[in-house]
């Protein structure tokens, strides 16, 4: 925070170099291209979005207040207070709004035609995701035709040998999935660590609805398409393997 040598409130200056310590002095500009020393009063933490020079209302110019960060004591009867707030500025017309409100308001927004642009290309997307997980499926369960043949053989039926394929994909899904879950978890706690230590910590949200979702749509996929691969493959008449006897002569 940066402030006039003669006001006993500064400013504060969050993006100052470390040589400009509180205590000492700076030479700046206003809006109004007065150049002015000011004292520093004050050092922010960085932010995530490199926090900018705040001076005292003396020295700005003239500039009107855009906002008020209000803040209640322990022990405050906040709907009291709130109320008290919301009479003493009705006459300027100033909204009052709690903090999830106003995050909210400055939370940006695209148009239609950007919603519809990120709809196309996310359903591009899962096409081929789909696709992918499809013929993936279909090429590793047509190399298994030799392993259904000696389940076959051995005395399984066609729905045994289908149900335990089937069962056996939607294993390799549910540890795909599980696998996919721990990598994400991971790079979102860096993220994390990395905010908390900017002064900016966020509230990890997991979309669990649209995880389940995904995972579900691709076990279906996988079952239905491993299940018809096999489905395919045990219409052909197993093979033993052997060779008719030749007679000597």
């Amino acid at each position: 925070m940066v402030g006039d040598r003669r006001a006993q409130a500064g400013a504060v200056a969050g993006h100052l170099d470390a040589q400009r310590a509180a205590g000492r002095s700076v030479e700046v500009w206003l809006g109004d291209g007065t150049r002015r020393s000011l004292r520093v009063v004050a050092v922010l933490a960085t932010g995530t979005g490199s926090n900018g020079v705040h001076v005292t209302g003396r020295n700005a110019g003239g500039a009107p207040t855009d906002h008020l960060e209000l803040s209640w004591r322990p022990g405050t009867d906040t709907a009291a207070a709130e109320a008290a707030v919301r009479a003493a500025l009705a006459p300027s017309g100033a909204r009052v709004r709690t903090g999830d409100d106003w995050i909210a308001d400055q939370r940006p927004t695209g148009s239609r035609q950007t919603l519809a642009g990120y709809l196309v290309v996310l359903g591009i997307a899962l096409i081929y995701t789909g696709i992918a997980v499809a013929t993936t499926m279909v090429m590793a369960t047509s190399d298994r035709v030799g392993e259904t043949a000696v389940l076959r053989l051995v005395g399984a039926t066609r729905r045994q040998v289908v149900l335990f394929v089937v069962a056996e994909t939607l294993a390799v899904v549910a540890a795909g999935a599980i696998l996919g879950l721990l990598v994400t978890l991971l790079n979102l706690l860096g993220l994390w660590a990395a905010l908390a230590a900017l002064s900016a910590p966020a509230v990890v949200v997991v979309p669990w609805p649209v995880l389940a979702g995904t995972s579900l749509a691709c076990a279906v996929i996988a079952a239905l398409t491993a299940g018809a691969t096999t489905v395919s493959a045990l219409r052909r008449r197993p093979r033993t393997g052997r060779r008719p006897a030749c007679g000597g002569t």
